[in-house]
């Protein structure tokens, strides 16, 4: 039978987390003689977004949700653009990417990409469309860090993808 002892705090930045992690460095010698396995859960370097999330039906909505939350993130779900937006506005600086269906009653995703982009003019950009001629034009938000995803799509597609948006560094955290 293996002993474990899991570092299992989450947040490297709270004072907690701070002094369990130097308990455990200053008694891991003792914890190993005594026949102890040390197993650090926080070598993830991908650091946990806020997500601005946009999609009109709340179905697909929820599961969008759940799946980016599942995967550490953080995310602000909105029923519509204009929503979207009013967020946006709230949030201030601290989204990292907005998540737009494109195709949307009152403002389109396109126009909240724009919206947004003179907001947060770092922001990156991951459109969900169903409709294949709207993805092609999907580039027309100006932003050089706008993806898009067309549906039916696997929720495991949709966070590797926000994945590798979000580990792309943009020129301003240079």
């Amino acid at each position: 039978m293996t002993n474990n002892i899991f570092n299992l705090f989450s947040s490297k930045n709270s004072i907690l987390g701070k002094v369990f992690q130097r308990f455990l460095v200053s008694h891991a010698k003792l914890w190993l003689k005594k026949g102890y396995n040390i197993i650090d859960n926080t070598k993830d370097t991908t650091p946990m977004a806020h997500i601005l999330l946009a999609e009109d039906d709340d179905s697909m909505r929820g599961f969008l949700t759940l799946a980016l939350e599942k995967a550490g993130h953080r995310v602000t779900p909105c029923a519509d653009g204009l929503a979207a937006y009013k967020a946006a506005e709230d949030l201030g600086a601290i989204i990292d990417l907005l998540v737009a269906d494109i195709v949307m009653p009152g403002m389109d995703g396109i126009e909240l990409s724009q919206r947004v982009g003179q907001l947060h003019p770092h922001i990156k950009i991951l459109f969900i469309t169903g409709f294949s001629a709207v993805a092609m034009g999907a580039g027309l938000s100006g932003n050089t860090e706008t993806k898009v995803l067309s549906k039916p799509f696997h929720l495991n597609d949709l966070v590797k993808q926000v994945e590798e948006i979000l580990a792309k560094s943009t020129p301003a955290a240079l």
